[in-house]
């Protein structure tokens, strides 16, 4: 399954964060007991990972007392996730992993994404052939069809930077230089996507700077990993990068440990003007 549940990701967070509210001092432990659900459902609901069914809502509201115009408040937020159309990756939910589903629905309401990448393009900055062949390779034995369809979703993620959204989505990316240099696709490929960071890098919610090889073990970490940031209060979140897939991690240590590392990796990195230069001469001496 691709996706947690219908409503996007920002109204099951507002249902979830009322229903917080609701429950007051009272331990998720002892409303779970008293509902006949577990505690980490209680508090997924909260937090808007799990989908607050129609059965669950009303059975809460009851033991929680809620009633009058408070619960019809309620309720009405809670449509409006029940009632949502399916996101736009649903058609492809015979290919999406539920981890990458889980990647969709919380990049498709953040407002920042930082990307540290070590061995490829980040996703949102790729051409169309690019993608296809790294596509290709990280899920050897796939049907046409399959990447196919795995490299439309990664191209309609970019709608978010490159269309007419609004607000558009902030891409602040750091690669190593060797994300720059493996000539993925063949050497063809490889100068089209070097032209193409050279134009989405003028595009004011595009940075991207490079740690070149000069800059030693401090400039580098052992996996890839992105950070959505929502604004105001809402807290951000981690993906990270490895062999099995991507690991989801929202527990708020672990996301100021990622920021503080992206800050450390970042220190290592060029300018965004001497990173457009390193670009510039890779591709002209690329043949």
């Amino acid at each position: 399954m691709a996706s947690t549940g219908p409503g996007n990701l920002k109204a099951r967070r507002d249902l979830g964060d009322q229903l917080r509210k609701l429950r007051g001092k009272r331990t998720a432990t002892s409303v779970a007991a008293e509902i006949g659900v577990s505690p980490s459902t209680v508090t997924r609901t909260e937090t808007g990972e799990r989908l607050c069914t129609e059965e669950y809502f009303h059975t809460l509201a009851d033991a929680l007392g809620l009633a009058g115009e408070k619960r019809q408040a309620l309720e009405e937020l809670a449509m409006a996730v029940w009632d949502a159309d399916p996101p736009w990756w649903a058609k492809f939910a015979d290919v999406l992993s539920a981890n990458y589903g889980a990647l969709l629905e919380y990049e498709e309401t953040a407002l920042s994404r930082r990307d540290y990448q070590i061995n490829l393009v980040p996703a949102h900055l790729q051409t169309a052939a690019y993608s296809e062949a790294v596509t290709a390779v990280d899920f050897a034995g796939l049907s046409r069809d399959t990447i196919d369809d795995l490299v439309a979703v990664r191209l309609e993620r970019q709608r978010r930077v490159f269309g007419g959204t609004d607000p558009r989505l902030e891409i602040e990316a750091v690669v190593t230089e060797g994300v720059l240099r493996w000539v993925v696709g063949g050497p063809v490929v490889h100068r089209e996507q070097l032209a193409r960071l050279l134009e989405v890098t003028e595009l004011p919610n595009v940075s991207l700077r490079v740690i070149p090889f000069s800059a030693g073990a401090g400039g580098t970490y052992a996996s890839s990993f992105q950070i959505l940031s929502y604004g105001g209060e809402e807290p951000e979140v981690v993906f990270g990068q490895g062999v099995s897939g991507s690991t989801f991690m929202n527990d708020p240590r672990e996301v100021r440990r990622f920021g503080r590392l992206f800050a450390t990796l970042s220190k290592h990195a060029l300018s965004l003007e001497d990173s457009r230069a390193l670009i510039a001469t890779i591709k002209k001496d690329t043949t």
